[in-house]
């Protein structure tokens, strides 16, 4: 394992002791147990069981997350001519804008 290796090499140069080298070490072996575990379960047909299940309870309530009641379809609008923006906003102009303070876009003559 590739921590072993510089754990040994951190004693060879004098920065731990042995002792320190075998706490370390034993930690690390305990981590690369529990991750390998979490891989092989991760695998599982159980996990893929449980997955499932979790993402049915999001879905299930994901109008809880999001502070409303269960979707619906759109009420249409009853009224018969509704009245249009009095100030519609104006049309972005790019080239006028804070912070583009780069050259105007150019056709490339390569195309």
């Amino acid at each position: 394992m590739e921590s072993q290796n510089h754990l040994g090499d951190l004693v060879d140069k004098g920065y731990i002791d042995q002792q320190t080298r075998d706490r370390l070490g034993a930690l690390a072996e305990t981590a690369l147990e529990e991750v390998t575990g979490l891989m092989e379960y991760l695998e599982s047909p159980e996990a893929l069981r449980n997955a499932r299940r979790a993402r049915e309870r999001r879905i299930a309530n994901r109008h809880l997350r999001r502070g409303r009641g269960p979707r619906t379809t759109p009420e249409p609008n009853l009224e018969p001519n509704p009245e249009p923006n009095p100030e519609p906003n104006p049309e972005p102009n790019p080239e006028h804008e804070p912070g583009t303070e780069h050259e105007p876009r150019t056709e490339n003559p390569e195309q």
